[in-house]
């Protein structure tokens, strides 16, 4: 796909761009976008290394409170798992560790509690006002989490993890999840 077809469909969905010309970096956005700037544009670049798609997915996965499986790549690794909401990871988290302690106030107890609070991260203030937004996805948060190795059995091999990753550091994605036999 050409420089110019980059701009076009990036700027049809509402996406910022960075284009350059001759006389420098250009922001572009669904806004400015006319004729005569993407007849000007050269070297076409995509502000940011996340990728949009998949920060889409999540941001809709946030929003709707649904679950879906996923395949990522990420720095080599492979990793499968059903895709949640940070507010559902933080509030897993902090079950796993509460569930752990042994005693009222131990390292565990004191844990789960806080980081069970950082779901509020991802919950709508009460004196929010009506344009309130969910933040920008800049994390990729799964459950049922399994690490694949050519040739080896998945890690863990029977019930999977919690994971977090940067949404930056996905290398590629698919939907849908690798069974566990």
């Amino acid at each position: 796909m050409g420089e110019l077809a980059i701009v076009d469909l990036a700027a049809r969905f509402g996406f910022d761009m960075l284009w350059k010309d001759a006389t420098g970096n250009h922001e572009m956005s669904s806004e400015n976008k006319d004729e005569s700037t993407l007849a000007a544009a050269q070297d076409v670049e995509v502000v940011g290394s996340k990728d949009w798609f998949l920060q889409s997915i999540i941001e809709t996965v946030i929003s709707q409170g649904v679950e879906i499986g996923v395949i990522v790549n990420t720095g080599g690794a492979i990793i499968s798992g059903m895709l949640i909401s940070g507010e559902k990871y933080f509030d897993e988290l902090g079950n796993v560790m509460t569930a752990a302690s042994e005693a009222d106030g131990d390292i565990q107890a004191v844990l789960g509690q806080a980081w069970k609070g950082y779901k509020s991260i991802y919950q709508r203030p009460t004196d929010a006002e009506d344009e309130w937004q969910q933040p920008q996805a800049h994390f990729i948060h799964l459950k049922n989490a399994r690490y694949y190795a050519p040739g080896q059995s998945p890690t863990p091999s029977s019930q999977g993890l919690l994971w977090r990753g940067k949404l930056s550091s996905v290398d590629g994605f698919t939907i849908g999840n690798f069974s566990a036999d």
